[in-house]
């Protein structure tokens, strides 16, 4: 007598079995998802602060001399007027112009002016950003250089 077939207690080990690989596959999923969406948020935070450091820059390129007064960066020029870097609220600006999108807020915009005298004349620019991933969690991003004004 043959019995071609699975008892009661091999079809529950096996059901057992695929779900507990199911679930596997199903927390793996949500990982790679809630971990894709923190890098696009930090790409993206990234590129913003890429952006208004290097509208910055632009702004010291052909100055003339620059002054730290009150958290603003007045930049005089050679050939333009001069130009006016600062922060409100969250937002960083040149000449009231926002630079940074409303997915991200600037948190600290902050400028030391340095140099003179026997050693060149500079600007440290320190920068932080924060924005909020997808999934709630908020992320930071700081940044700083330092430019020189040419005579």
């Amino acid at each position: 007598m043959s019995n071609r077939g699975f008892t009661l207690i091999e079809t529950l080990v096996y059901l057992a079995l695929f779900a507990l690989v199911i679930s596997g596959m199903v927390v793996a999923a949500h990982l790679l998802f809630a971990t894709s969406d923190r890098y696009q948020s930090r790409a993206m935070m990234q590129e913003e602060a890429n952006f208004i450091m290097a509208k910055i820059g632009w702004a010291l390129n052909d100055a003339s001399s620059a002054s730290v007064s009150g958290g603003a960066l007045t930049i005089t020029k050679y050939a333009l007027p001069s130009v006016v870097v600062d922060s409100l609220g969250n937002n960083a600006r040149v000449d009231s112009e926002v630079l940074n999108s409303s997915n991200v807020k600037v948190d600290n915009l902050s400028f030391v002016h340095g140099g003179g005298g026997a050693s060149p004349e500079s600007i440290e620019i320190d920068l932080t950003v924060s924005a909020v991933t997808p999934t709630g969690k908020p992320i930071t991003q700081s940044a700083s250089t330092t430019r020189y004004i040419r005579k």
